[in-house]
C-alpha cells in the first residue's frame, strides 16, 4: 500500500489498515479493497465532490433496503477525502460471487431495482450527471464513417436510429443511467447495485431496459424470455407502479442502439466490429420480436 493511500485511509476510523490490493468494481472509478482490524472496505478514486456526495445520499437512503454498500464518512464528517487534488470515498465491502446469467432470480433482482427507483423519486441533495451517450452525440459522431459498413447492418443501423430519434419519454425518478449486470453484485439471496457515478434523472424503463437485456439467456425459447421478463414485472410493480411493455420495447432499442454507437466510436469498422454488431443486432432484433407480438396479444 502506498503513503498516499495510508493518508487518506488515517482520515476514517476503521481501526488498523492490515492490506491494500487493487480491484476491478464498477465502470467509473478506480477501486482498491481494504482490509482492517474491523472490516473490509472499499476505497475509490472518483470523478468530483458532486459524485461524492450524491452516491453517499443514495447509499444513506438505500440503506434500509441492503441493496447497496454504506459509504462511510470521514473523521471530518465528508463523505469524501481529498488527496493530491484526487477525491476518494471509503465504502463497506460486500462479500459477493461471480454472477452467472442462468443463477438470476428475477424475483429478486426486480425488487431490487424497484426498491432503488421508489427510493430515488424523491432524494434532496443530489448532482444529477451528464449522460455521456446522448444518442445525437453519438449519432454525429459515427453518421459518416458507418458509410463503410455492410449494407444489411447499415440498414438496420439507421432504421433503428431514426426510430428512436422520434420517442419521448417522461422522466420519473433518478435513475442509475448503468444498470448492467456488471454493476450488481450477489451474495446469497440478496442483489446489490453498485456504482451511481452516472446518476441523472431519466425514465424508469431505462434502467430496466439496461438489466434486463443484460441478464436475459437470449439463447432461451421466446417463452421463457417473456416468461422471465413478466415475473420480473409483477414483482417490480409491488415496489414501483410503473410498468409499460411499449415504453420498456422502445428503451431497450435505445440502450441496443446506443451500445452498438459507442461501439463503432470506441474500436472503429473492422471486421470483428462489424460481426460484433450483427450479434448485438440479432439478440435485439429477436427481443424486440418477442415484445412486439407479445403487445398485440394484450391489445
Amino acid at each position: 500500500m502506498g503513503r498516499e493511500d495510508f493518508t487518506i485511509l488515517n482520515e476514517y476510523s476503521i481501526g488498523k489498515i492490515l492490506s491494500a490490493s487493487n480491484m476491478n468494481q464498477g465502470n467509473t472509478s478506480n477501486a482498491k479493497l481494504i482490509n482492517t482490524s474491523q472490516d473490509k472496505y472499499i476505497l475509490r478514486k472518483i470523478k468530483d465532490k458532486k459524485q461524492a456526495i450524491t452516491e453517499y445520499l443514495i447509499s444513506k437512503k438505500l440503506l434500509k433496503h441492503q441493496i447497496t454498500s454504506e459509504i462511510l464518512l470521514s473523521k471530518n464528517n465528508l463523505p469524501f477525502v481529498i488527496k493530491n487534488s484526487g477525491i476518494y470515498n471509503l465504502q463497506r465491502y460486500i462479500e459477493h460471487y461471480p454472477i452467472k446469467i442462468e443463477e438470476i432470480n428475477f424475483s429478486i433482482l426486480d425488487e431490487t431495482i424497484a426498491f432503488f427507483h421508489s427510493e430515488a423519486v424523491d432524494i434532496k441533495g443530489i448532482y444529477e450527471q451528464e449522460d455521456r451517450f446522448l444518442l445525437n452525440r453519438l449519432w454525429k459522431e459515427v453518421e459518416h464513417s458507418i458509410q463503410s459498413i455492410e449494407m444489411k447492418i447499415k440498414k438496420q443501423l439507421e432504421e433503428l436510429i431514426n426510430e428512436c430519434f422520434n420517442y419521448k419519454h417522461k422522466s420519473n425518478c433518478y435513475i442509475h443511467s448503468n444498470l448492467g449486470i456488471w454493476n450488481l453484485l450477489i451474495n446469497k439471496n440478496k442483489i446489490y447495485l453498485i456504482d451511481f457515478g452516472e446518476v441523472r434523472k431519466g425514465n424508469n424503463h431505462f434502467d430496466i431496459a439496461a438489466i434486463l437485456s443484460s441478464t436475459l439467456k437470449m439463447n432461451d425459447e421466446d417463452y421463457q424470455i417473456i416468461t422471465n421478463i413478466n415475473e420480473f414485472r409483477n414483482g417490480y410493480l409491488k415496489k414501483f407502479n410503473d410498468f409499460d411493455w411499449s415504453i420498456l420495447r422502445e428503451n431497450l432499442n435505445l440502450w441496443f442502439i446506443r451500445g452498438m454507437l459507442a461501439l463503432i466510436i470506441n474500436k472503429g469498422i473492422n471486421q470483428a466490429t462489424q460481426e460484433l454488431l450483427e450479434k448485438i443486432m440479432h439478440q435485439r432484433n429477436k427481443l424486440d420480436g418477442i415484445l412486439m407480438d407479445h403487445i398485440k396479444k394484450k391489445r
